[in-house]
């Protein structure tokens, strides 16, 4: 699994820039998708993907302990759905 300093790392020798440079670009960028994200709005990344945020309704559940019926609050959360060009790369297993 590649973390956030593998990914650094990798933009820094693709880009022939330093280290610390390409720390600055990714955290822009992770920082500019959770701003984008938290007004509300989706971030498209064509071919790559789309961030957006999704609302989970309101609905009923079960305490497991003790069976009792409960309700469980609606909730909203990021989620992702990959693009064609990365679903494509992945199921084929290319790099590019």
């Amino acid at each position: 699994m590649a973390n956030k300093k593998d990914i650094v790392t990798e933009v820094a020798k693709k880009s022939h820039v330093t280290f610390k440079e390409a720390e600055v670009i990714v955290n822009n960028l992770l920082i500019e998708i959770t701003e984008t994200l938290i007004k509300g709005d989706a971030v498209k990344l064509t071919g790559f993907g789309k961030f957006e945020v999704r609302k989970r309704a309101e609905r009923v559940g079960r305490n497991i302990n003790t069976g009792e019926t409960i309700k469980i609050k609606s909730t909203i959360s990021p989620f992702f759905v990959p693009g064609t060009i990365l679903n494509n790369a992945v199921k084929s297993g290319q790099k590019k």
